[in-house]
C-alpha cells in the first residue's frame, strides 16, 4: 500500500515536470518501480520510450529484476534503464559515433593508455611526466571535461604564474633520460619540473582529445560530452518518457543532457535528495533540484515517511540538517514505525581507546542477544584509509575470532599471497647492474629478506632454515656493503664523513654519489649450488629459468606476462585440487585474480611480454587497490559513501572529531603544489565555465556538503544510531548532543529491524562460459568463478578487431542503406590501429573485410548488428550479442555470426549450439520475437567460407534443456577436471595434468 504522497508521485499525468524529494528511508525504490509500471499500463506509454536513469549499474539491474516481477520481459527489454554512462555509450554505439571506451571502473586502462602515449601528449624532455605522476594528470583531464574548461586561458594563466627557469630546461636537455632524482635535488629544478608539468596538462589535454577521436574513443567523461553533441545536433530521440534516479548527483554536462531531453519530453521525472547529495568531487556541484525547480515551474512532491528509522533517529537527523536546507523544499520527514528508541555518543581520548569502546559495544551487543548477527552492526567512517582506529579494532576482532567486512580499503598489498607474488615477480625481474634506481617497496622489504616470511607468510615453498639464513646474509652483506661504501664515496667526494647509519637513508644522497656507490657495490646474486636443500635449489632453479626467459633476447621465445604469472602461481601451490577447490582459498584465489586482471589490460595496452614494465607498474599501483571481500556476514565497516542507499540495525558512526570528520575547510585558493603527494596544478574557477561560484563560496559549499556526509551516515540507522567522537567534538555535533544519551543503556537497547542479507546473485553466462563449462568445468572455475585472465591470442585479437570493425561497417550500412569504400577503409583501419594492429598483418585484415562485403554482406539487408539479449530464468541470467540479423534476396530472416578461422568439421556441433542459442534469445526479445529465423550461419574469415546450419524446433528443445543443465551443475559447484582434445590447446594445461 502506497501512502498519499507516494500516491501522488505514480500517478502524476501533469504538463510540468515533476521533482520528488525522496528522503532516507521515505520507498523510493518502490515508488519509481510503480511510477514505470503506471506509465507502461495506465497511460499506455511505449515502453521504448521510456529512458530510467540510475546511479550505479547495481541499481539499474535490481530495478530489472524487481519490474520483471510484474511486467513480461520483452517489454523491460525495450526499456533504457541503465546509468548515464551505458546509456551514452550505447547511444553513439548505435550512431556511429563511438566504437571503444578506454576507461573502466578501477581508472586502470586510461591510465595505461596515457602511459602508452604520454610522449605524444607532449610530456618529454622538460615537460617529462613520470608514470606514477599520471593520476594527478587524469584527475585535471576529468576536471576539464565535467566543468567545461577554458584551455586558452588556462594556459595564459599558467605562463603568467608559473614560470619554467631557463636553466632548468637546458639542464634536463643535455641528459638522453631526464633526470629526475638531480631535478628533486634542486629547488629551483624541482619548482620548474612542476610547473612545466602544470603547463603541459591542459596542453595534453587538447591532444588527448583528439587521440580519442583519432582512435574513435571515449571515457567515461568524454562519452557525455560526445553524447551531448550528437543531441545538440539532432535533440529529437526515442526516449519521450524520462525518470532520473539520484537526481542531487547530476554533474554540469549531465545537467545539459537531461535539459535537452526535458523539452522534447511527454514526462519527466527527477527523484533524489539534495541532503545527500556527496559527491561534488565527482562534479555534482550545484543544486539542480533548485535550478530546474524555478526555471521549469516544475511540480515538487516531497515523500515525507520515513519507513526505516526510529522516531528519535529521524529527530536527529531533521535538526542536524534542517538548518541549511533551502526555502523550496518540502521535506520534513517523519516516522512510519512510531517507535522511540535510545541513540548515543561514545567519547574517547584517542583512536585506540575508540577502538577499544566500539569493540566492546559490539561483543557486549551480540553476547546479551541484542543483534542476530554481526552484520547486523555497521561502522562508518569518513575515510578508511586514513583512520587511525581501524588497526586496533581488527585486532580486537581477531583476537575474539569476530568475523568482519572491510570495503574500500586499500589493502591489496597487505594480504600474504600478494606479496608472496609481488616477491617471485622481483626476483624474476630485478637487474643486477650497476643501476641505483630502486622502489620504497625494495628498500624496505621487497628483497631478498622477503623470502624468509618476515613480513608476511610467503605462499610459495616453505624454505629451510640454511636457505633462508643464506638470503638473509646475502640481503645483510648487500645493504652493509652499501652503507660502508656510502662512508667512503661521500668522504672522497665531499671531504666530510658520513653519519648514514641506515640502508634507506643512504638513497637521498646525490645522484652522483649513488652512481659511484653502486659502480662499486655488487647487486646480491643468489648461487644455486650454496643451496643445500635440494627442494629449495629446485625452487629456485625453476625461478631461474624464469628469469632467464624474462631477459630473454629472443621476443618470440618469450613468454607472455600471464604465462609467466601462471608459472610463478603454480610454484605456489595453487593450482593443486586441495586449493583451486576449496573455498578456503576463495578470498586468496580472487586477489589473485585481480592481479590477472592487471596484467591482461598491461598486455593489451602496453606490451604481453615486458615483464620488468609490468613489476614497475604493478608497484606503482597496487597500493591503490583493495581485497576482495572477506566476510560479508561479519561486521560492517565501510566508508559513508559506500554505505549510501544501504540500511542496518546498529550504525555507529566513528571517529567524528574537530577538523578531521567533518573535514576542516580548505584554502580557498588551494594553490599548494601538492596534497597528498599528488600535484594539484589548481583551476582557478573563472577558467571553469561550469564551476561560476568565488572560492570563497566554493569553502562554504565544502563545509555544508561535510555536514551531509555526517547527515547520509546517521540516516543509515534503522534501529540504534551511536556517535563515536575522538577528542574535542565537533561544533556541529555539540549543536545535537541533547538528542544523545552519553551512557551506554544496554539494557533498553533493542532491535526490531532485520538486517539486510547479502545478496544472491543469479549466475551470469554467455556462450562462451557455456562452452567452457562444457569441455573442462575446471577451467571454467578458473575463467568465469574466479575472473583469472588469461593472454590474449593474436588469433582471438585479431578476431575481436575485425568483429568490431563489421559491427560499425554494418551499423552504418543499417543506418544509410550504403556505405562508399572510403568510409568503409578509414573504420577498418581506425579499428584495427586502436587495438594494437601491426603494419604485417594490415593487408590481409583488409583484404578480409573487403572480400566479406564483396561476396556476401553487400547481397543482404543488415537488419541489425552486435544486437544484445538475454535470457532470464529463476537460476541464470544468459547474456550475449548476436553479430547480424540480415534479411536475404527473397525477404527471409537470418543470423549470422562471423568465425575469425579456417571453417573445420569438427566444430560444426559447437557452432551450431551458438546459433540455437541465439534464436532462443529472439524468441525471448520483444523487437524480434515474432520474426521467423529460416537461416542460421557462419562465416568462416580466413576460409572466407559460409556455413548452413540445422535450427529445427527439436533441436532447439535440445540446446534450451542444455543450458539449463549446465546452470545447475555450475550453481551445484561443479567444477570436476574433463580430459578432452580442448586440452591441447588450454593455458592451464600443464597445471592440471589432464
Amino acid at each position: 500500500m502506497l501512502n498519499e504522497d507516494q500516491q501522488k508521485v505514480v500517478e502524476y499525468n501533469g504538463n510540468k515536470p515533476l521533482l520528488v524529494e525522496a528522503g532516507p528511508g521515505s520507498g523510493k525504490t518502490r515508488v519509481i518501480i510503480e511510477r514505470v509500471k503506471f506509465l507502461i499500463n495506465e497511460l499506455k506509454v511505449n515502453p521504448s520510450s521510456l529512458l530510467v536513469i540510475t546511479f550505479t549499474r547495481k541499481a539499474a539491474n535490481e530495478l530489472k529484476d524487481r519490474l520483471s516481477e510484474d511486467i513480461p520481459k520483452n517489454i523491460i527489454d525495450e526499456m533504457q534503464i541503465s546509468t548515464i554512462h551505458s546509456f551514452c555509450l550505447d547511444f553513439l554505439k548505435k550512431r556511429g559515433n563511438v566504437t571503444n571506451l578506454i576507461d573502466d571502473d578501477s581508472g586502470e586502462k586510461r591510465r595505461l593508455f596515457i602511459q602508452k602515449y604520454k610522449y605524444k601528449l607532449g610530456f618529454k624532455n622538460e615537460f617529462y611526466l613520470a608514470d606514477y605522476q599520471i593520476p594527478s594528470v587524469i584527475n585535471k583531464f576529468d576536471e576539464y571535461t565535467t566543468f567545461k574548461v577554458d584551455i586558452d586561458g588556462l594556459i595564459d594563466y599558467i605562463k603568467q604564474t608559473r614560470p619554467i627557469d631557463k636553466e632548468y630546461v637546458d639542464f634536463v636537455n643535455s641528459f638522453k633520460f631526464f633526470p629526475s632524482k638531480k631535478v628533486r635535488e634542486n629547488e629551483k629544478f624541482k619548482k620548474s619540473w612542476y610547473n612545466a608539468r602544470f603547463l603541459q596538462t591542459p596542453k595534453a589535454y587538447v591532444k588527448y582529445l583528439e587521440l580519442l577521436d583519432l582512435f574513435n574513443a571515449v571515457d567515461y567523461n568524454t562519452v557525455q560530452i560526445k553524447f551531448l553533441e550528437s543531441l545538440k545536433e539532432n535533440p529529437e530521440t526515442q526516449y519521450t518518457n524520462i525518470l532520473v534516479d539520484e537526481f542531487q548527483d547530476t554533474d554540469p554536462v549531465q545537467a545539459e543532457i537531461f535539459e535537452i531531453l526535458l523539452k522534447n519530453a511527454e514526462s519527466f521525472t527527477a527523484v533524489g535528495d539534495v541532503d545527500q547529495s556527496i559527491y561534488s568531487f565527482r562534479g555534482s556541484f550545484r543544486d539542480y533540484f533548485e535550478e530546474f525547480y524555478n526555471k521549469y515551474n516544475a511540480e515538487l512532491i516531497s515523500l515525507n515517511y520515513n519507513y526505516r528509522s526510529t522516531n528519535n533517529i529521524i529527530r536527529t537527523s531533521e535538526a542536524f540538517i534542517k538548518p541549511q536546507r533551502k526555502e523550496y523544499s518540502k521535506k520534513y520527514l517523519v516516522g512510519a514505525r512510531n517507535e522511540d528508541k535510545a541513540s548515543y555518543i561514545l567519547e574517547s581520548l584517542d583512536p585506540q581507546e575508540e577502538a577499544q569502546k566500539i569493540f566492546n559495544l559490539i561483543k557486549d551487543l551480540k553476547d546479551n542477544g541484542k543483534i542476530r548477527q554481526y552484520s547486523d552492526v555497521a561502522i562508518l567512517y569518513r575515510s578508511i584509509v586514513s583512520n587511525k582506529n581501524i588497526p586496533f579494532l581488527i585486532d580486537e576482532f581477531k583476537k575474539n575470532d569476530i568475523s568482519y567486512h572491510i570495503s574500500g580499503t586499500e589493502d591489496l598489498i597487505e594480504s600474504d599471497e600478494v606479496k608472496s607474488i609481488l616477491t617471485l615477480f622481483y626476483y624474476i625481474a630485478r637487474k643486477l647492474d650497476y643501476s641505483y634506481g630502486m622502489s620504497n617497496l625494495e628498500k624496505e622489504w621487497l628483497n631478498l629478506r622477503a623470502f624468509c616470511g618476515i613480513d608476511f607468510i610467503p605462499k610459495f615453498r616453505k624454505l629451510s632454515v640454511e636457505t633462508k639464513r643464506y638470503l638473509m646474509e646475502l640481503q645483510e652483506n648487500f645493504e652493509n656493503d652499501v652503507l660502508k661504501t656510502e662512508k667512503e664515496v661521500y668522504f672522497e667526494l665531499t671531504g666530510k664523513k658520513s653519519r648514514k647509519n641506515k640502508f634507506n637513508g643512504v638513497f637521498t644522497r646525490n645522484e652522483d654519489v649513488l652512481i659511484e656507490i653502486f659502480k662499486r657495490v655488487n647487486k646480491p646474486v643468489v648461487d644455486l649450488d650454496l643451496i643445500e636443500d635440494a627442494g629449495d635449489r629446485e625452487f629456485f632453479t625453476e625461478l631461474e629459468k624464469l628469469r632467464e626467459n624474462v631477459f630473454s633476447s629472443d621476443d618470440e621465445d618469450k613468454l607472455t606476462i600471464l604465462e609467466v604469472y601462471y608459472e610463478l602461481l603454480n610454484l605456489c601451490g595453487y593450482f593443486d585440487d586441495l586449493v583451486i577447490n576449496n573455498g578456503d582459498y576463495e578470498l586468496e584465489l580472487e586477489n589473485l585474480s585481480k592481479i590477472s586482471r592487471t596484467i591482461f589490460n598491461y598486455e593489451s595496452i602496453i606490451s604481453a611480454k615486458d615483464v620488468r614494465g609490468l613489476f614497475f607498474f604493478l608497484t606503482n599501483v597496487i597500493e591503490g587497490y583493495g581485497t576482495s571481500s572477506s566476510d560479508v556476514d561479519g561486521v560492517q565497516l565501510m566508508t559513508v559513501h559506500k554505505a549510501k542507499g544501504l540500511e542496518f540495525p546498529v550504525t555507529i558512526v566513528s571517529s567524528l572529531s574537530e577538523y578531521n570528520f567533518p573535514l576542516a575547510p580548505r584554502d580557498p585558493m588551494r594553490e599548494k603544489d601538492n596534497i597528498n603527494k599528488d600535484d594539484t596544478f589548481y583551476t582557478p574557477n573563472k577558467f571553469l565555465e561550469y564551476k561560476d561560484c568565488s572560492e570563497a563560496d566554493e569553502v562554504n559549499l565544502g563545509l555544508a556538503e561535510e555536514n551531509r556526509v555526517i547527515y547520509v551516515a546517521m540516516t543509515r540507522a534503522q534501529d540504534i544510531l551511536v556517535l563515536s567522537v575522538v577528542g574535542k567534538m565537533p561544533e556541529e555535533i555539540c549543536r545535537i548532543s541533547n538528542y544523545f544519551n552519553k551512557n551506554l543503556d544496554l539494557d533498553n537497547m533493542s532491535i526490531s529491524s532485520v538486517g539486510s542479507k547479502p545478496e544472491e546473485n543469479k549466475l551470469n553466462l554467455s556462450y562462451s562460459s557455456f562452452a567452457d563449462y562444457n569441455n573442462c568445468p575446471w577451467r571454467y572455475n578458473l575463467l568465469n568463478k574466479l575472473h583469472f585472465k588469461v593472454s590474449q591470442k593474436e588469433v582471438t585479437k585479431m578476431g575481436s578487431i575485425i568483429h568490431e570493425a563489421l559491427d560499425v561497417i554494418n551499423q552504418e550500412i543499417k543506418d544509410s542503406g550504403e556505405i562508399s569504400k572510403e568510409n568503409m577503409e578509414k573504420i577498418a583501419k581506425d579499428t584495427y590501429y586502436l587495438h594494437g594492429g601491426t603494419d604485417e598483418e594490415f593487408d590481409d585484415y583488409m583484404d578480409s573485410i573487403f572480400d566479406y562485403y564483396n561476396e556476401i554482406g553487400f547481397d543482404i539487408t543488415v537488419v541489425d548488428s552486435e544486437v544484445p539479449f538475454s535470457i532470464d530464468r529463476d537460476n541464470y541470467r544468459f547474456n550475449g550479442a548476436i553479430d547480424l540479423i540480415y534479411k536475404n534476396q527473397n525477404g527471409e530472416y537470418g543470423i549470422l555470426d562471423y568465425k575469425n578461422t579456417i571453417f573445420k568439421d569438427y566444430n560444426r556441433e559447437k557452432y551450431a549450439q551458438q546459433l540455437l542459442t541465439y534464436i532462443l534469445a529472439l524468441k525471448n526479445d520483444s523487437k524480434y520475437c515474432d520474426i521467423e529465423i529460416t537461416e542460421a550461419k557462419i562465416y568462416a574469415i580466413k576460409s572466407r567460407s559460409l556455413i548452413d546450419f540445422n535450427i529445427g524446433e527439436s533441436r532447439l528443445a535440445t540446446q534450451k534443456e542444455e543450458i539449463q543443465n549446465t546452470a545447475d551443475l555450475i550453481n551445484s559447484h561443479e567444477f570436476n577436471k574433463n580430459e578432452s582434445s580442448y586440452c591441447n590447446i588450454c593455458e592451464f594445461f600443464k597445471y592440471c595434468n589432464g
